[in-house]
């Protein structure tokens, strides 16, 4: 979930949810299907602030699902979570656009859709996009 103008009240509280809620269906897939190790990569460093610094009140709206996500990566396995920034994961942004081409609901894919095999050897041999920053001189 992305938004232009994560300024607005509630857009960014949206957006570290979702990303939170996508943690934790990945965290209950790899469970059950037995996966050992998994490293996840979010743009959201909200997201990983309060997964790893654990960093949620009582009564915080985030509370539940941070609880849940804590839950799931204990026991005998290997989880890492980590940023990195948008245009590092062309991969996650083709997902994302795709998604938009499907039925409402989980969908998940055992082999990757064909327009995204591109973007995956990119991935997977070391090729980086250079990240555009607007400079404002003052």
């Amino acid at each position: 979930v992305r938004s232009s103008d994560s300024t607005k009240p509630g857009i960014h509280q949206f957006i570290v949810v979702s990303e939170m809620w996508s943690v934790l269906t990945a965290l209950k897939l790899v469970k059950e299907k037995g996966i050992s190790q998994l490293w996840i990569e979010t743009d959201s460093t909200s997201a990983v602030d309060y997964i790893l610094n654990k960093r949620v009140q009582k009564g915080d709206p985030f509370a539940p699902l941070v609880e849940s996500i804590l839950e799931l990566m204990i026991g005998n396995w290997t989880f890492r979570v980590s940023h990195c920034y948008r245009e590092a994961n062309t991969v996650a942004d083709w997902l994302s656009k795709y998604a938009h081409t499907t039925a409402f609901g989980l969908h998940v894919l055992d082999v990757p859709p064909h327009g995204c095999i591109k973007y995956l050897t990119d991935d997977s041999t070391g090729v980086y996009r250079l990240r555009t920053v607007r400079v404002i001189d003052s």
